[in-house]
C-alpha cells in the first residue's frame, strides 16, 4: 500500500462542548430568625402595613374560607389590635401556607410553644450564661441570650429552636419556635418528633399534654408580594 508522504495524519479537532446555561438556585430566607435583633445588634423596624390592592390582584377568596376574617387578604389597612385578638391556631389553615405561585403571600406564622421570661432566665442559669451582653434589655431577651438558649436546648434535645416574637401569644410576646409556615412548608425544617417534643416540654417544665400552636409574627404580620418575607427588606 502506497502512502502519500505529502499527506499527514492529524487528529480531528476536539469537539466544542455545548453551552450549558448556569443553574440558578432559588433564594433562601436569609433574614435573621431571632426575632428581636439583627447580627449587628440593631432592631428590625416593624413591617409596613402591606395590603393587597383590590384593583391589581385577583384573589380567589374561596381559598381562604378557613382563615379568620381579620387575617384574610384584604385591601383594607392592617388592624394590629384585631390581629392580637386572633387565637393561636391548633392547626394552620391551608390558606396560610405559601402554596400559591404568585402573590399575595401570607404573613409569617410560627409554630411553637409559649415561653416566659422566668423560663428563659432559668434556662440561662442552667447553661451558666456568661456574656458582657445583658440577658434582657428594653425589648426583652437579648439576641445573645436567645442564641445561648437555643444552643443549650440543641445540646439537650438535638433539635434547633428559635426564640420568636409574636403578636397573639397573650401575656408574653415570645415563643420557642420550631419554624414558620414558609420554612416548614418548604421542608427546610421539620417539626419535632413526639419524643423530642416531650424533652422540650420537660425543659420548659410544661405539662406533657401541651401541644404546639401557630402564632402570628410581630414583624411580618401582613400579606405581601414576596415569597421570601424579609429577604428584600
Amino acid at each position: 500500500m502506497l502512502v502519500d508522504p505529502d499527506k499527514t495524519l492529524t487528529a480531528p479537532p476536539p469537539a466544542t462542548p455545548p453551552l450549558i446555561a448556569p443553574q440558578l438556585t432559588a433564594p433562601r430566607l436569609t433574614a435573621p430568625r431571632f426575632l428581636g435583633s439583627r447580627p449587628d445588634g440593631s432592631r428590625p423596624a416593624p413591617q409596613k402595613s402591606l395590603v393587597v390592592p383590590a384593583t391589581n390582584v385577583l384573589v380567589d377568596m374561596a381559598h381562604y374560607k378557613d382563615v379568620p376574617p381579620g387575617l384574610q387578604p384584604s385591601s383594607q389597612p392592617v388592624d394590629m389590635e384585631a390581629l392580637k385578638k386572633i387565637p393561636p391556631f391548633s392547626r394552620l389553615p391551608v390558606g396560610l401556607f405559601p402554596t400559591c405561585l404568585q402573590g399575595p403571600f401570607p404573613p409569617v406564622i410560627h409554630c411553637g410553644l409559649p415561653i416566659t421570661d422566668e423560663q428563659m432566665k432559668k434556662l440561662l442559669r442552667n447553661c451558666d450564661y456568661r456574656s458582657f451582653v445583658p440577658q434582657f434589655d428594653s425589648y426583652g431577651v437579648s439576641s445573645v441570650a436567645a442564641a445561648t438558649i437555643g444552643k443549650y436546648i440543641m445540646g439537650r434535645t438535638s433539635y434547633f429552636v428559635d426564640i420568636a416574637r409574636v403578636l397573639n401569644v397573650g401575656g408574653n410576646d415570645r415563643i420557642l419556635s420550631f419554624g414558620d409556615n414558609y420554612v416548614l412548608y418548604r421542608r427546610e425544617k421539620l417539626l419535632p418528633t413526639k419524643e423530642t417534643l416531650q424533652k422540650l416540654l420537660e425543659l420548659l417544665e410544661l405539662p406533657a399534654t401541651i401541644k404546639p400552636k401557630w402564632y402570628l409574627s410581630c414583624v411580618y404580620y401582613a400579606w405581601g408580594d414576596s415569597p421570601y418575607p424579609g429577604l428584600f427588606c
